[in-house]
């Protein structure tokens, strides 16, 4: 019989082959690198390269259009995550954790103090008014866990567009291009740090000839926000981790959203704060 286990930090799936000792069968702990199962890699590429053409893609048509996209995911994400919940038997208001990480990318349309006024109303409500029937009390907690952390995500690309299309797009692809090392590797390798550490490779790399060039609206400040991809993008994957009951639970839509989970807001709190030569308006 052969067990598949799924790393929820990585984003890959290892074979793991029985041993027998006696006629006992058991799990082999380390995961054996013939057992990638490519099928599901495939999936997973053209997954991943889909969501990046389409990020881009409506990028570059109109602003809503990149702010509609990302509602989407945000509003799977927190759909997935409520039902994984709720089949555990957490009574989580799916309904208002889908409607809260669908709306906060398009409010990021108005900008970030209208993102911060409503996540503060989303506060304010599950304190007041969040409550179950007899016997059935709302999971509060979970329900703003299962809303709350992808809406964030979500909504920080948004507020960056909002300044400046460059910005959003180097954004992107250097997130991006740490998801994809990160997963090519990750799989690849018997070592727990060996995706995210040639992620963080790869961003480096990368980022050479935009320091070189000096892009707008990043500036001198380009070196701050590269540490922010480098560090925020693994630690993202890490937290979202525990936003998870469990292994059996589907949670693609936070899979595509977890590397932003710690770095847009970095990117965005950086740019609140004046690092580089444009402050988010």
């Amino acid at each position: 019989m052969t067990l598949r286990r799924h790393d929820s930090v990585a984003g890959r799936q290892v074979i793991e082959t029985p041993g027998s000792i006696g006629g006992a069968s058991g799990t082999s702990p380390e995961p054996h690198l013939s057992g990638i199962d490519r099928r599901r890699e495939s999936i997973v590429v053209r997954l991943s390269v889909s969501w990046f053409a389409l990020a881009f893609a409506s990028l570059a048509t109109s602003l809503p259009l990149f702010a509609l996209v990302f509602a989407v995911t945000s509003g799977t994400a927190a759909l997935q995550l409520s039902r994984a919940w709720r089949r555990l038997g957490f009574p989580v208001q799916e309904t208002a954790a889908v409607v809260v990480a669908a709306c906060m990318p398009i409010l990021g349309l108005a900008g970030p103090t209208v993102v911060g006024v409503g996540f503060l109303a989303v506060g304010v409500v599950a304190l007041l008014f969040w409550r179950g029937g007899p016997g059935r009390p709302v999971d509060v907690d979970r329900t703003l866990g299962a809303c709350l952390p992808p809406a964030l995500a979500a909504c920080s690309p948004v507020l960056l567009a909002r300044v400046e299309t460059a910005l959003a797009i180097s954004f992107l692809v250097l997130v991006s291009v740490y998801d994809a090392l990160d997963y090519w590797i990750g799989t690849r390798s018997r070592r727990y740090f060996a995706g995210p550490a040639a992620g963080v490779v790869a961003v480096a790399v990368l980022s050479l000839p935009l320091l070189v060039m000096n892009p707008t609206p990043l500036g001198e400040g380009l070196v701050w926000y590269v540490v922010a991809v480098a560090v925020g993008a693994p630690v993202g994957q890490v937290l979202a981790s525990t936003l998870v009951p469990d292994a059996k639970a589907i949670v693609s839509g936070l899979r595509r959203l977890d590397t932003y989970l710690l770095t847009g807001p970095l990117w965005v709190g950086m740019l609140w704060s004046g690092v580089g030569s444009t402050t988010v308006r």
